[in-house]
């Protein structure tokens, strides 16, 4: 999974619940809530499926490539110490 897969599938999610919002607006029925109930147990799957799925990709990768992995998390400390510097 890469980072274009997961931007991808964020992106979907936040398509889904926006649509699921819309359909909240319109009409507050009974038939609707449960509808919306519905729909926000199947998101909330989607993305427990997905997370998971991301977690087991990178755990792979840093098994494989741990160097690589240090070096990645190394820079992203430096970056944001050079952030919190700047404030």
């Amino acid at each position: 999974m890469n980072e274009n897969t997961i931007k991808r599938d964020l992106d979907t999610v936040m398509v889904e619940v926006n649509s699921l919002l819309g359909s909240l607006n319109s009409g507050t029925t009974p038939e609707a809530l449960q509808s919306a109930k519905h729909k926000l147990v199947e998101l909330t799957s989607e993305i427990k499926s997905r997370t998971q799925h991301a977690i087991k990709a990178t755990d792979l990768y840093v098994h494989q490539r741990p160097w690589q992995a240090i070096g990645f998390a190394s820079a992203i400390g430096v970056l944001v110490g050079v952030l919190v510097a700047r404030r």
